[in-house]
């Protein structure tokens, strides 16, 4: 643990794995039409489970960070609007920059039903619920935003129930992602699996990958445990080393394939 007892050395490590993982993904595409491309595939494809593996850190960081809630709403709203202010701002300027550079110069913005896209992608909405997972954001990338805002919003309303918020932060979530996809026949755990509602934010709201926050949700709260700690430094090394080689044997044995909770999230 570093100085600050409010920030685990550890945890700052874990985003920067998520953030190499993801960038190497992305990264195969220079081997794109050559002779290599088929090993790099194979190889770096799986690197896309730091974006999961960010989620399921961002439910982690929730319980830690907030574990002096007192249940108020002043606590709450102080809660929101630093989660939106370390976001929302380098969001905007990114997505901005990213269309002047890619359409090169102003044309994205002549257009009016581009600039409704823009608005939605800006506001976290899904821009095109026929695209699931990404939905067509005006930047690609954003589409992780969208669940980490999501998330965000039920967490800290969640607080609101001071001693109850860890019952009524499950039970929505077990409600919205799994009651409501199987009672209209749209349930699948599957990211990419198609749904039909008309309010568009419930494909968001609805979607199985909101679980893997409450898988980070749920290690945060074992890790708070003191029963939970394991005592012995030798002990710990070898569950540490075995934990890697499961992950690694989960990513290239041919089960996990794409994000979810039963898939890279696992």
């Amino acid at each position: 643990m570093s100085d600050s007892p409010s920030k685990l050395d550890w945890i700052q490590a874990f985003r920067g794995i998520a953030v190499l993982l993801v960038v190497l993904t992305h990264a195969r595409y220079f081997f794109l039409d050559t002779p290599t491309w088929p090993l790099a595939e194979q190889l770096m494809l799986p690197g896309a489970m730091g974006v999961d593996l960010f989620f399921i850190i961002s439910g982690f960081i929730m319980v830690y960070t907030t574990r002096d809630n007192d249940g108020s709403r002043a606590y709450v709203v102080n809660f929101l609007v630093k989660r939106f202010a370390r976001i929302w701002p380098v969001y905007a300027v990114a997505t901005v920059m990213w269309l002047v550079v890619v359409h090169n110069g102003l044309g994205y913005f002549q257009y009016r039903q581009l600039l409704v896209n823009l608005m939605k992608s800006l506001l976290f909405y899904p821009v095109d619920v026929n695209a699931p997972l990404y939905f067509g954001q005006a930047l690609p990338l954003g589409w992780t935003l969208n669940f980490e805002i999501y998330f965000y919003l039920i967490f800290g309303a969640s607080m609101l129930f001071a001693r109850l918020r860890w019952f009524v932060l499950a039970s929505w979530i077990f409600l919205t992602t799994i009651l409501i996809p199987v009672a209209d026949g749209t349930f699948a755990f599957e990211a990419l699996a198609p749904k039909n509602y008309n309010f568009c934010y419930m494909h968001i709201v609805t979607h199985p990958i909101v679980l893997e926050f409450l898988m980070g949700v749920l290690i945060g709260k074992l890790y708070l445990q003191s029963w939970f700690r394991v005592s012995s430094p030798i002990v710990a090394l070898h569950i540490m080393w075995l934990s890697i080689a499961i992950v690694i044997w989960y990513a290239f044995n041919g089960e996990s394939h794409f994000h979810g909770p039963f898939q890279w999230g696992a």
